[in-house]
């Protein structure tokens, strides 16, 4: 079977499937992945800032032993090199390089690569989830909302794991794993880990005692598909409403090294995102992580870290090294039931490029043209 994914099919009698390239780009939430003989795709690589979201998608639908074939205008920019080396980046050691080099089109590459590892896991499913919750005692209230919350949802198969203080419900669904272990220094890192090798699911919600999901949660999941890597949500504060710091930008940290692994950022910024848009080096804030558990054990969270730590900043760094990109999946909600409200009111203005341009208050408008002049020299995430 062979599948066209470009704008306008190329390929006749193949399947044909398009979409606007941006974040919210997501085959694989309708396609199913690992089963197409051939994936094509003509015109799309090298016109947006969206590249490593196509290869992801694109890898994903290919069959083991099939092809992706990829006929693109390569630029300085994103040449011959930054093709592979993005490959390598996403999916080193599940792909055999065929051939890359000049179609019959004036200035045109090809790139074909067979699939050699298949990227599905036996037994993953949509409809099974394993929930962790971190606690440390003094919430119990909240915990029990949060409880409740997921089984309101109506997921197949699940489980709730709470790691912390609390205690053993004894109830269906339910594991209770004691640990106090450093709790004066909020030992957050540990107790996410341990969730992830004692979850039996491979999807995996692991949450903070104050992040509850709203009741059309596992809905906008069910929407969005079972292949993901590592997503974050719409979360929405439940004082006012306001949506939080689930999907923002820093176009500059400069970080001070202060250990092997410890950094303290000395100098950032950050804005709130479309949904539409991507980057990089987004930072998914430890309140929540949703992702597999396979790759939660294969990077786990830094465990010389603790609270108040910019654990998330290293993870989310962790993450990315290893060719796990974040998306966002804003069909699905996340409710933070802290009283202490939050906003960014400043935000980047969507775009396909790489241009930066932000809306807000005037002033912080001014501090971030100054500081967007100054991302142009010194690459994001340097550490002094």
């Amino acid at each position: 079977m062979t599948l066209d994914l470009s704008e306008i099919l190329a390929i006749k009698q193949a399947r044909h499937w398009f979409a606007e390239v941006n974040q919210l780009y997501h085959p694989t939430g309708e396609l199913e992945q690992d089963k197409w003989d051939v994936v094509y795709s003509s015109g799309l690589l090298n016109t947006t800032k969206f590249d490593p979201i196509l290869l992801k998608e694109w890898f994903y639908l290919v069959g083991l032993g099939g092809q992706l074939i990829i006929d693109y205008q390569p630029s300085s920019s994103f040449s011959f090199r930054e093709l592979e080396e993005n490959m390598w980046w996403l999916w080193k050691g599940k792909y055999e390089i065929l051939y890359h080099g000049p179609t019959q089109q004036p200035g045109e590459q090809r790139f074909i690569c067979q699939k050699i590892q298949s990227t599905a896991v036996l037994e993953d499913s949509i409809d099974k989830w394993s929930f962790g919750i971190i606690t440390n005692g003094k919430r119990k209230d909240l915990l029990e909302r949060i409880i409740q919350a997921i089984k309101s949802q109506n997921i197949p198969h699940y489980e709730i794991i709470v790691c912390g203080t609390y205690y053993d419900r004894k109830e269906k669904h339910f594991r209770y794993v004691p640990f106090n272990q450093r709790d004066d220094r909020g030992w957050i890192t540990r107790k996410k880990n341990i969730i992830a090798q004692h979850a039996q699911y491979e999807n995996l919600c692991i949450v903070h005692d104050r992040m509850m999901p709203d009741k059309n949660w596992y809905r906008g999941m069910k929407k969005w598909g079972n292949c993901f890597e590592v997503l974050s949500v719409i979360q929405r504060q439940e004082i006012t409403g306001d949506t939080g710091n689930h999907w923002e930008y820093f176009p500059l940290i400069v970080y001070k090294k202060i250990s092997r692994y410890l950094v303290k950022p000395l100098l950032h910024f950050s804005a709130r995102l479309d949904p539409r848009d991507w980057f990089e080096n987004i930072i998914l804030y430890g309140q929540v992580i949703i992702c597999k558990r396979r790759i939660l054990l294969a990077c786990p969270q830094n465990e010389t870290m603790y609270w108040q730590s910019p654990e998330d900043h290293v993870f989310s760094q962790d993450l990315l090294n290893s060719g796990y990109i974040p998306r966002l999946n804003n069909l699905s909600v996340l409710v933070n039931l802290d009283t202490k409200k939050w906003r960014n009111d400043t935000q980047l203005i969507y775009s396909f490029s790489s241009r930066l341009k932000f809306v807000g208050p005037a002033l912080k408008l001014a501090c971030r043209e100054i500081i967007t002049r100054i991302a142009s020299i010194i690459r994001p995430f340097k550490v002094v």
